[in-house]
């Protein structure tokens, strides 16, 4: 801030209080009310000026690890599993890659390269890759993303892909 900016401010104050004082008595106030009335209103003004409106922020929020692909991920999406008519809801399914893009970058695999996808659907299987790979026009059934899930929390990539296994839904069927 330069020093010109001082005495240019300093004699706005003593203005404001002359030209208040000044417009109340053109208009009947007698003097000395005049000059209340253009203190009071040079108080407003500095106050105004000095005191800062803007809404303290807060804490900051304690940031949140990136935790893609690990295991409680998968536990705790599959219980927020709701889907309509038997399909998963929009938000799950962008989860579910999500984490499965975490889950296969493990294993040197990227979900968004068309070069790995043999590669991925030979690793999860036909049904999984119907659930991550390319996008589709309806989303997809709740029952592949669960078989979808259960195939991405066996992935190990320490050790050989899993062997495809009987998928067994979690929900249970009625007779």
């Amino acid at each position: 801030m330069s020093t010109a900016a001082g005495p240019r401010r300093s004699w706005r104050v003593p203005l404001i209080v002359v030209a208040a004082t000044g417009i109340a008595w053109i208009f009947g106030v007698d003097l000395v009310h005049a000059l209340v009335i253009g203190i009071g209103l040079a108080v407003v003004v500095v106050v105004a000026r000095t005191v800062d409106a803007t809404p303290d922020p807060g804490w900051e929020p304690e940031p949140v690890p990136d935790r893609n692909g690990t295991r409680g991920e998968l536990a705790t999406l599959s219980w927020t599993m709701v889907g309509r008519d038997g399909r998963a809801g929009e938000r799950v399914f962008r989860r579910v890659r999500v984490v499965a893009t975490g889950r296969l970058a493990r294993l040197g695999l990227d979900l968004a390269d068309p070069a790995d996808a043999d590669a991925i659907r030979a690793l999860l299987g036909q049904r999984a890759w119907a659930v991550l790979g390319p996008a589709h026009g309806r989303p997809p059934r709740l029952a592949d993303v669960e078989h979808t899930v259960a195939r991405l929390e066996r992935l190990d990539p320490a050790g050989p892909p899993p062997a495809p296994a009987a998928h067994r839904s979690l929900r249970r069927t009625t007779r």
